[in-house]
């Protein structure tokens, strides 16, 4: 193995000085000078001098996110699906999820929610979209992730560059923290291989140390800041250290993967993929919300074939079956979609474009919308010259356009922006480790921990709850008396519930001995 020269020393000092998150280099069996050593580690040392001034600034911002009660853009958003049985809708969300077509899907049975990240795709133009499909991961909570969103703006707001720039060595006066000792004590002591390690303080350092801090001083510091005056909450006075407690500050939570989450997000998604059987019509209307945008799905074979029936064909059809055609189906969501939800952007997408065989087709299909719309329905986001955007699930056709179209219309929606108060977030978290994996909760305990996390207010509880209700994250039904007691934090669960009581019998057909066989009555009601 070759020697580290004088030659690969000042290669080294150059690479620590361009990259400043290289703090820590061990390096053996070398051939440098001691004026060479004294550089690099005069290098790295300003390096780690930076890091620790970086690492105390972002524990300052994070914990005066919630000391000052800050708010933030949360930029989430719930995209539905809705659109005739068959049309290709649970695909399509495959698709936006960058997942492989299957041909044999089965129909969507109430409807089956998604959550996603949307990010640039790394090493690919700005024009490329990537829609991540998010597991419950609770290693960055809610709170976190939007105090770690307000915390780097306010930083960027203030951006002071703390980085010197030293002519030579000895202007340098010569700041050696742990680290660079270690390396000196590795550059003096072996010289028998090479290995060079570079580290992000704010990655790795100290984070078994924060996993394993003491519960029982945490919970004892608690219960100290919660009996506290909210209106003398700034003026509290904590170590910083029992702050950084307080308010769930861990060395990592700065790590470069959380800063590149929040950072280069666009909007979050909660998908909601309706089942499009008008059996459950009944059902949709309870999560038809206002703060969202919506695919309204269509095959564009089918309604060609529509499109393509001789007079005398189209006028049987229209007869005796006027509300099960394509033209209907579009009719009604159309119309569904603007009542629950005025103002809402409405995306038309045509699936199975790869058999529109030609231009004339292309345009047959675009006035058939064109009439359907009959001039309203404004929200309508437009293809320049067509009303829908033909795309194709099996060949991926038009799906990264989609994504751009769906990312831009939600991005350009007020809520999206809306200024999300960092105890409302603390309080969803706190909601749903309360309630330690069960379905739903009863009111009075949200209410108990909002006022825990200072919000007294019952307007403000109710407006907290209202808005996340409407951005999908929990499904609370306050019209009855019985429905206000209950808040869903698992709408699957509520919608699975539903869907074993409500079935279309041409799709998901169930004779009586196959209900008796698998006890369907009493398995509607399981967990309720």
């Amino acid at each position: 193995m070759n020697l580290v020269t004088d030659q690969g020393c000042n290669a080294l000092i150059k690479a620590v000085s361009i990259n400043t998150f290289i703090i820590y280099i061990n390096i053996f069996s070398n051939a440098i000078k001691k004026k060479q050593e004294a550089k690099l580690i005069s290098a790295l040392g300003r390096n780690e001098a930076a890091a620790l001034a970086r690492l105390e600034r972002e524990k300052t911002a994070y914990v005066d996110v919630f000391q000052n009660r800050l708010k933030g853009s949360w930029k989430r958003s719930k995209l539905m699906i809705v659109g005739q049985g068959k049309s290709g809708k649970t695909s399509t969300v495959r698709s936006l999820l960058g997942k492989q077509f299957e041909p044999d899907w089965l129909s969507t049975l109430g409807a089956e929610i998604t959550q996603t990240r949307v990010q640039n795709q790394t090493f690919a133009p700005d024009t490329t979209r990537v829609w991540n499909e998010v597991e419950n991961d609770t290693s960055l909570n809610m709170a976190s992730e939007l105090a770690i969103g307000i915390a780097l703006s306010k930083l960027e707001e203030n951006k002071e560059d703390t980085t010197q720039k030293y002519k030579s060595n000895k202007e340098y006066p010569g700041w050696f923290g742990p680290l660079s000792r270690k390396l000196m004590k590795s550059l003096k002591m072996s010289r028998n291989s090479i290995f060079a390690q570079a580290s992000e303080i704010t990655e790795e350092a100290n984070v078994a140390e924060a996993e394993e801090e003491n519960l029982e001083d945490e919970e004892q510091m608690k219960t100290e800041f919660d009996s506290s005056n909210p209106e003398d909450m700034v003026n509290i006075p904590m170590r910083n250290d029992d702050k950084i407690k307080a308010f769930g500050y861990k060395q990592h939570l700065f790590s470069r993967r959380n800063v590149e989450n929040v950072q280069s997000s666009f909007v979050s998604f909660s998908i909601w993929d309706y089942g499009g059987q008008t059996v459950f019509y009944s059902l949709h209307h309870l999560f038809l919300t206002k703060f969202g945008v919506y695919l309204l799905v269509f095959s564009s074979k089918e309604l060609l074939q529509f499109i393509h029936l001789s007079p005398k064909e189209r006028a049987f059809i229209e007869k005796t079956q006027w509300n099960d055609t394509p033209e209907e189906y579009i009719k009604f969501w159309l119309n569904s979609c603007d009542m629950h939800a005025p103002g809402a952007p409405i995306v038309i997408v045509g699936t199975f474009s790869d058999e529109v065989d030609s231009q004339t087709d292309l345009e047959k299909l675009n006035k058939t919308i064109e009439k359907l719309v009959e001039g309203r329905f404004s929200q309508i986001v437009s293809n320049r010259d067509l009303l829908f955007f033909p795309i194709d699930n099996r060949s991926q056709n038009g799906i990264n356009d989609l994504r751009m179209i769906i990312d831009s219309a939600a991005a350009a929606q007020d809520y999206v922006n809306y200024q999300v108060s960092i105890w409302w977030m603390k309080c969803l978290d706190e909601t749903y480790e309360y309630a330690k994996g069960q379905s739903w909760i009863k009111l009075k305990y949200v209410i108990e921990i909002a006022e825990r996390n200072y919000i007294t207010n019952a307007a403000e509880i109710g407006e907290m709850l209202s808005l996340f209700n409407e951005l999908g994250t929990i499904v609370y039904l306050n019209n009855t008396e019985a429905l206000r007691d209950v808040i869903t934090l698992n709408a699957q669960w509520l919608l699975t519930c539903l869907g074993k009581l409500v079935h279309d019998a041409k799709i998901h057909a169930l004779d009586s001995s196959e209900i008796k066989k698998n006890r369907l009555g009493a398995r509607c009601f399981d967990g309720i």
